[in-house]
């Protein structure tokens, strides 16, 4: 707990930096082109909005709100009504600058309208795939054993490093980045005992 606590303590919020905005918003991957450059442009009304008022931005309009303005693509004050995505409080406040959003993202050219970005998870071997499948299955039980939720155990980003470095001994487990002093203590050994057992 004492690790956990001071890793914790050191973590910081990720820079906010950088566009596009949607690339961070739940959903956005299966958007059009279209409801893509509106919700780009609403969220970055949201955040110009949230950062002068020095508020949060789920304070000034939710992501469902987003969302529903994106989809709807509200272009007079009446359709930004009927949508419901706004309170009536939220509309007089936002709802010029939303409108003017809207616009500037209905007005962008065909092709230049931004796209979500894929990224293929890269594919890993079958070995790997083995490794990180008794490995879950080991974390699984020893957390079901302590009452714990697994993740706390041993999270999934770490069970991929260890099954792509298959450590063989306690110093192979010191270069498994993310792994803590209280992980190799506790579950070095065991962790080394699986990945000699397998391929």
């Amino acid at each position: 707990v004492i690790e956990e606590c001071r890793w914790l303590s050191r973590v910081r919020a990720a820079a906010r930096g950088g566009r596009p905005l949607f690339v961070r918003f739940k959903g956005a991957g299966r958007l059009d082109r279209r409801t893509l450059a509106v919700l780009e442009e609403v969220h970055c009304l949201r955040d110009e909005i949230a950062r002068r008022k020095d508020r949060p931005v789920f304070k000034i309009m939710g992501n469902a709100a987003l969302k529903t303005i994106a989809e709807r693509k509200p272009q007079t004050a009446a359709q930004l009504d009927a949508s419901r995505a706004l309170s009536p409080k939220q509309v007089a406040m936002y709802g010029h600058g939303v409108l003017r959003a809207v616009g500037r993202a209905m007005r962008i050219p065909k092709d230049r309208l931004p796209h979500y970005p894929r990224q293929r998870k890269p594919t890993l071997p079958l070995a790997v795939s083995g490794r990180i499948k008794v490995l879950k299955t080991w974390r699984d039980e020893a957390a079901d054993r302590m009452q714990i939720d697994p993740g706390l155990l041993c999270n999934k980003a770490l069970l991929g490093a260890i099954a792509l470095k298959r450590p063989r001994s306690s110093a192979d487990l010191k270069d498994i980045g993310g792994m803590r002093q209280w992980q190799r203590r506790e579950f070095g050994p065991k962790i080394i005992e699986l990945m000699k057992s397998v391929r």
